[in-house]
This record gives structure tokens, sequence and C-alpha cells, in this order.
């Protein structure tokens, strides 16, 4: 290309610094979008249903992701027409779209360029594809993560700093488990969820039992139906495991959202 000096009546640069002018060939940029990358590493999660696409994003920024959520295809491309995303995941049904459509068409319009993706379905007849990662529904938060940073890796940027810390006294994450003490199966969740939490610290998650039999006014606070209940009250969104927690994968699940590793074994 022509060398083309771009001047910008800037000081001097100091001794020992060295400036480079970029070449450029004239009329080159014209029309072309400049977008800066980010400072931190910024995900666009595009998915139609409000409350898993809330989880999804909390999990994501709760490991320090930065995270714009879109609701369709065409809160995807606004969204794309004005910054530029490290990665994008979508779940393959859109009310307005497929993602494999989104995909084609922003990465015709230069609005998505190389940026890689992850599509999420439950449909078996969705084919892998090498312009995406394919991940079969039902998602387990954990397997996300992993995959979110196989992708990009650890989060970069002001907001990839450490959780942020909750006041004195008060635990990260709060759960409270709703049983009926006399069941079998409340007893069974009792001590499966008092076993996994073992290795956590009290400022890493709080837990109170809640015995319906003798608080039922309890259950309307937090929508409880069904004993046992575990529900995470803290962050915010709140979410319900139900039965007696003998997948302890299902738990780690639930704590991976809030940032927080629990060990399978």
């Amino acid at each position: 290309m022509h060398a083309a000096r771009v001047d910008r009546r800037r000081p001097a640069p100091a001794a020992g610094v060295v400036r480079r002018a970029l070449p450029v060939r004239p009329g080159a940029l014209r029309g072309v979008r400049m977008t800066a990358w980010p400072a931190t590493t910024r995900i666009l999660l595009v998915e139609s249903d409000e409350d898993h696409r809330k989880l999804l994003g909390q999990a994501l920024r709760n490991h320090s992701y930065a995270v714009d959520e879109a609701g369709s295809a065409a809160e995807a491309r606004t969204r794309l027409a004005g910054a530029r995303y490290a990665l994008m995941i979508a779940h393959y049904s859109l009310p307005d779209s497929t993602a494999t459509d989104l995909l084609r068409a922003t990465r015709g319009e230069g609005l998505l360029a190389d940026t890689p993706a992850i599509v999420f379905t439950g449909q078996p007849d969705v084919e892998k594809s090498r312009d995406f990662e394919l991940m079969r529904k039902p998602l387990a938060v954990s397997d996300l993560l992993r995959q979110v940073q196989a992708i990009v890796g650890a989060p970069v940027g002001p907001e990839a700093s450490a959780p942020a810390r909750t006041e004195a006294g008060v635990a990260r994450v709060q759960l409270v488990l709703y049983v009926t003490r006399p069941w079998p199966s409340s007893q069974r969740a009792i001590r499966n969820l008092e076993t996994a939490l073992a290795g956590l610290s009290a400022g890493e998650v709080g837990l109170e039992v809640c015995d319906l039999a003798r608080e039922p006014e309890r259950a309307d606070h937090d929508r409880v139906i069904f004993s046992p209940t575990l529900v995470k009250v803290r962050p915010e969104p709140r979410m319900w495991v139900v039965g007696d927690l003998t997948d302890r994968a299902v738990i780690a699940d639930l704590l991976s959202t809030c940032g927080l590793d629990l060990p399978l074994a």
C-alpha cells in the first residue's frame, strides 16, 4: 500500500520513543466502520427467554465477563452495529430468525466479521459447523463457562478483577433449603447439601434450613410448591432446585452461576 502520513499536531515524542506513521492508501478507509476492541472481554448473549438469558448473563458476569443481552435477532443486530464483541452466544431458535441465519447475515454485512460464536439448542437436527461451536441442551452452566474460557480465555479489563466483596458477616451466596423434616426425601436433601457445602466457608455460602411443617407460610415468600426445594436467594436472580439433591452436579451448577467452584468428587 502507498504511504500517507496523517499529521495530528502532537508534541514531539520524548527521547527513546519511536513513532511510526501507518501506511494507508488514500480513501482506503472511506465508508469502513472503525470500532475499537473493548477494554473488557465483552460477550453478546442472544436468547429470547428472559429467565434463561438473565441466568446465563449473571453466570458470565459472576466470572468477570462483560455481557450485553439481546432478546431477538433484530436486537442483536442493533447491538452488533454499535459495539464489537469477543464472542457471541446465541440460542438457535429466536423469535425472528435462527442463530445460524443471524450469523450468516451479520458476517456477510461485516457486523460480526470473524468473531467466534457459540450456538446452543435442544433440536437434534441442528448440525455442527465450522462457523460456530454447537452445544446441546440441557446446558450445564459449568460446561458453558469452560467453553467460553476455551474460546476467549480468561476475562480481561477493568471488570476482570476479583468478585465484589460482600458486607462483613454477609455470605456471598445465600441459600434456603425448604424441607418437611419427617419426610425421608427432606432428610436426604439436608444431608446431601451439607456434605456438598462442607468445603466452603460461611463467608462464601450461607445456608438456612426452613421446616415447612413448622413455618408453612414461608413457602409463599419464595414461591415454593414442592418439598424439598433449594432456593438461591442471593445474588439475584433467584433460582430453584426441586428434589433431594442426590445429584451433586446440580448443586455445583447452581453455585457456578455465582462464581463459586464446587468439586464434583
